[in-house]
């Protein structure tokens, strides 16, 4: 089956650098020189640092069409000894605005801009990458109902995917290296879990076990996104390999954790410092009985919880905000690193993916009083701190 492979190479590690602002060319290089050029240098005979390039729309539209910025691009990234294996295409631009929340979704993979953006980026990183190397290029869910996405635009979505994966079948013809498409399910989505995207994958994207769109189409495993849902690692990579569905890429990002079952009081009181105006905060809180209960935003959690309508029943819940894997938050609060651990030594024993990204965009927005705790002080102190973490973590696999 031409999805699932197992990968005979060493594990690439990056970080994304959708954490720095920036909407131009100039500003992601400036970003790579500041940040990215003197992590690689502090890391150096430890790792081959790579970066995630987040490209937003302008800069991405800028590069596919002009040779000699995309060569300037190419040369920067290899005097600065930086390697790129993987793009993150999910926000469209923007993202460091005074508030994205459901506006990360726009436009969806019903509208032709997705796929004109998308098919930048994949000629982007065949260029971006040494020859004989794979790579992926990882995206938003189909859409989100708050956004404007339902059931009407999945059938043009579906449509739309199958002509990325044949544009970025063409583009390892012209240029002999493959580009995987990754969906990145996240809480609340059209996708919202690695089972949900597995399956529309299998049973709606592709035509059948031989069909060439699985050689192109993937999933990205956000670390923090599925344990955000209460889903096992084994069980999300079992899900993909039962549907014969290519891992493209894991995001080592771990989630807030609240205890609910004592006394919460603490917790919640720290938990309000993360409510902020600019990401969406999805939250799913854990019932005994297994059930997941599911708040569109933080805010509608904090509201049911100072409101004391949250069931008595629920043991725990966990918020998605981004932190940092090298500190856990401590008193009333916990973070899923736990769980991030167990997927990061079943992925690379299975050796069923070869890129790691951590993904920590949430810096910006992390409380003062918070970032002590977090190891947050200063970007590059933390990126650093994430990386060497998640190396160690994987050499004990």
């Amino acid at each position: 089956m031409a999805g699932i492979e197992r990968r005979d190479r060493e594990v690439r590690v990056s970080y994304c650098t959708n954490v720095h602002p920036g909407e131009t060319v100039e500003e992601v290089s400036a970003a790579l020189r500041s940040c990215a050029a003197p992590l690689a240098r502090a890391l150096r005979g430890e790792l081959d640092l790579g970066v995630g390039l987040w490209l937003p729309r302008a800069a991405a539209a800028d590069l596919a069409r002009n040779e000699s910025r995309l060569r300037a691009l190419d040369d920067l990234l290899a005097a600065s000894g930086l390697a790129v294996f993987t793009l993150n295409a999910f926000p469209f631009g923007g993202f460091h605005a005074a508030r994205v929340k459901e506006r990360v979704f726009v436009p969806s993979w019903a509208e032709e801009a997705r796929l004109e953006y998308t098919a930048d980026c994949g000629r982007i990183l065949a260029a971006l990458l040494p020859a004989g190397e794979q790579g992926s290029v990882s995206t938003l869910p189909l859409g989100h109902r708050a956004a404007g996405f339902g059931a009407s635009q999945r059938g043009a979505a579906i449509a739309n995917l199958r002509a990325a994966a044949a544009a970025y079948a063409r583009l390892e013809d012209e240029t002999g290296r493959r580009v995987v498409l990754c969906l990145e399910p996240e809480p609340g989505a059209a996708l919202g879990t690695i089972r949900e995207a597995a399956r529309c994958l299998a049973r709606e994207v592709f035509a059948g076990p031989d069909d060439p769109a699985r050689r192109h189409l993937g999933v990205c495993l956000d670390a923090c996104h599925e344990a955000v849902e209460f889903q096992e690692p084994r069980e999300a990579l079992r899900e993909l390999q039962d549907a014969g569905v290519a891992l493209g890429k894991v995001q080592a990002t771990c989630a807030l954790e609240i205890d609910l079952a004592g006394d919460p009081a603490e917790g919640l009181q720290r938990l309000r410092r993360f409510d902020e105006g600019r990401y969406l905060h999805q939250v799913c809180a854990l019932r005994r009985d297994g059930q997941v209960e599911h708040f569109e935003d933080l805010g509608a959690f904090l509201a049911a919880a100072a409101g004391e309508v949250l069931n008595r029943d629920l043991e725990r819940a966990r918020v998605h905000f981004h932190v940092p894997a090298c500190a856990p938050p401590g008193a009333g609060l916990s973070s899923t690193r736990v769980a991030l651990g167990e997927l990061l030594a079943l992925a690379a024993r299975a050796e069923l993916v070869q890129d790691f990204e951590v993904e920590t965009y949430t810096f910006d927005v992390i409380p003062w009083p918070e970032r002590a705790r977090l190891h947050a002080l200063d970007l590059a102190g933390m990126l650093e701190q994430e990386l060497r973490w998640t190396l160690q973590a994987l050499a004990r696999a």
